[in-house]
């Protein structure tokens, strides 16, 4: 159960923050003083992650001057016009060059490519290796904003350096970056909608701080929702009294973009040298939580570095820190939620009993008298409910119920089968009711038994809809039902379908790592891969349904998602770092409902390189590879339809 639960929670904590900046811990550096003309390491005084070191013939680091390290630059090791080695610094900005690389120690010229724009360095024209075994070298950065726009597809995150733009107010004037950050020590991107309440309950503690600090920060507040026009968020800014620069759209729709801003309030630090050095999701309501914010930042004792959330004091109800509140509802008894929730008697329920963190579902009526389950922690932040059962299904069969799910979209309502997430719903609308899910489709070769997990996951924000996740009428249909045409299919299944456990395999047999089905595809004249049946391609391949890429939640292939390998700095292919083109598809993912993309030819040479990594070598250390599925012992060999695991139709 342990592994489950750090599976889940590390899979769906990042699914919630991956545009939010709440996912840092796995870009902290080493721990030690800064010192850029010795040989010993340095990092963030926020840095809580420490380096698993392997033993190296060199280290080389690659940091900011505050010791934020650089992650995904290639270092390099030159004699002469000779090139000995090539290491890409890992997600801490450390390079090691172990025997392997460096067969013979000596005096080599260290060189760097593919530095993350904006950063520049003039150490390692100095730098040379000694034939000293263990020698450790770091190159300090500087960081400058970048003049030119950022392109359409930008996300960025923590640590990256800003793109200068320019923005017309909701008073007229002009907010352009460059020119704040001439003048002001930092700049504070909030985001925000006139709807949501965390929002307006945190603008007057903020105008409070903004009267003290105004000298030296900057505070630009952007609207997220499509109807605030700069008209009506100029009404708003005069009568909540602010003074700071506000934008309504849809200039602040655009820039949030960037950010992939999926719950609000949400306020990001972008410091004197344009880097993004501080976000933070959820609204601060303690005048100590922006002071201390802004004493990190301002004044002539400033050096550039990338802070972690933890580090910033208040009484606010912000979450950082914030331990998980145990469950205070008791849980209904099994016979009684059985009947509310269904009548099949395929299906075993139990309550989680090993996790004194997990929130019951309890029972609710409605006005004609109709039971339902709810989850209890819907007004708790930082929570989960869960509930479990065992079930046998035949082939060709559908999981449905019905829900009421009415949150804000990082609020989601997960449904697990054999402890992998296949279905999420999530979202607020203006007039919610209850709605058939079809989660999942089971064919040939998957029937027998398995095991269904429904988890109601709640973030640190009560902004959006009612903060609602409710069930009732779990049952399966017949698969046939998918093909009327009346029917709201909101199922999307996996490409690789009938998995055997190691567990499950006889002594005899070798281990392999194939599902035993695979959906069959074929490039349509739209440019996009179709599924398509196997006996016989049809004439017009468009007409099929689109095979789609899962670049934002845990697939069969990983417990991590593709976007989360690329962002950790996994998504290497023959010393090439994929992580730029991986962005371009997890960016339109973002936007998308359901976090897939339709599979192109590029797209699907991208898929096919991070499959013939060695996927259980070095980089991928035990806590990434966590899946049952890649068991190191398990996962022996790439082979052609590998890619098809990270899709679904």
């Amino acid at each position: 159960m342990k592994a489950f639960r750090k599976l889940l929670i590390l899979g769906l904590t990042f699914m919630l923050s991956l545009g939010l900046g709440i996912f840092t811990a796995c870009d902290k550096g080493d721990t030690s003083s800064n010192d850029s003309t010795s040989a010993s390491d340095s990092a963030s005084a926020s840095d809580s992650v420490q380096d698993d070191e392997p033993e190296f013939v060199y280290k080389v680091r690659t940091q900011s001057i505050g010791g934020y390290g650089l992650r995904n630059v290639i270092v390099s090791l030159y004699d002469g016009d000779n090139k000995v080695a090539s290491v890409l610094t890992n997600t801490l900005g450390n390079a090691y060059f172990t025997q392997a690389e460096v067969a013979t120690p000596g005096e080599y010229d260290v060189v760097l490519e593919d530095v993350p724009d904006g950063w520049s360095t003039n150490d390692a024209v100095k730098y040379k290796t000694t034939a000293e075994v263990g020698g450790t070298y770091t190159i300090n950065f500087t960081a400058s904003l970048l003049t030119e726009s950022a392109p359409a597809t930008k996300l960025y995150r923590l640590g990256d350096v800003m793109h200068d733009f320019s923005v017309q107010t909701c008073t007229g004037g002009t907010f352009t970056l460059s020119e704040e950050l001439q003048e002001k020590d930092m700049v504070v991107l909030n985001f925000w909608a006139s709807w949501c309440g965390p929002c307006k309950a945190e603008f007057p503690v903020m105008q409070n701080a903004y009267s003290a600090y105004q000298s030296n920060v900057s505070i630009l507040a952007l609207s997220t929702e499509t109807s605030d026009s700069q008209e009506g968020v100029a009404e708003f800014r005069s009568s909540y009294g602010i003074t700071f620069d506000m934008v309504g759209q849809p200039a602040g729709g655009a820039i949030s973009g960037h950010f992939g801003t999926a719950s609000i309030p949400v306020s990001i630090v972008i410091d004197r040298y344009g880097v993004i050095s501080y976000m933070h999701t959820g609204a601060l309501t303690a005048l100590s939580d922006f002071t201390n914010l802004f004493d990190k930042f301002v004044g002539d004792s400033y050096v550039q570095t990338v802070i972690d959330s933890s580090d910033i004091g208040g009484g606010g109800s912000g979450d950082e820190g914030a331990d998980r509140l145990k469950p205070t509802v008791s849980p209904p008894s099994i016979s009684s939620i059985t009947p509310v929730l269904t009548n099949d008697s395929a299906f075993t329920f139990a309550w989680e009993t090993e996790d004194e963190y997990s929130w019951p579902w309890v029972i609710e009526t409605d006005e004609n008298d109709v039971k339902y389950l709810t989850a209890s922690n819907s007004t708790i932040h930082n929570s989960y409910s869960t509930l479990k059962a065992e079930f046998t299904v035949t082939a060709n069969k559908v999981l449905a119920f019905d829900a009421y799910v009415d949150t804000e979209s990082t609020d989601q309502l997960y449904v697990l089968i054999d402890d992998v997430i296949i279905h999420r719903i999530g979202g607020s609308s203006a007039s919610p009711t209850w709605k058939t899910q079809y989660a999942y489709v089971f064919e040939d070769g998957q029937q027998g038994k398995h095991t269904l997990t429904l988890i109601y996951m709640k973030d640190s924000s009560l902004s959006g809809g009612e903060d609602r996740a409710s069930i009732k009428n779990l049952r399966f249909e017949n698969a046939s039902v998918l093909d009327s045409p009346t029917v709201d299919l909101n199922v999307i299944q996996n490409a690789a379908t009938g998995f055997n456990a190691p567990e499950e395999l006889e002594s005899s047999q070798p281990k392999q790592n194939k599902f035993q089905n695979y959906v069959n595809v074929a490039l349509g004249e739209d440019g996009y891969y179709h599924v398509v049946p196997t006996a016989s391609t049809p004439v017009d391949i468009n007409l099929h349904p689109l095979l789609l890429a899962n670049m934002m939640t845990p697939s069969p292939w990983n417990a991590y998602s593709v976007w989360q390998v690329a962002y950790l700095g996994y998504a290497v292919y023959d010393g090439h770092n994929l992580e730029d083109l991986v962005e371009e598809f997890a960016w339109a993912a973002n936007h998308s409902s359901n976090g897939y993309v339709p599979v192109t030819e590029e797209l699907k040479v991208i898929l096919q390189l991070l499959t013939k990594q060695d996927v259980a070598g070095e980089g991928y250390d035990s806590e990434l590879r966590n899946s049952v599925y890649y068991d190191p012992e398990f996962h022996v060999s790439y082979h052609e339809n590998e890619w098809l695991e990270m899709c679904g139709v």
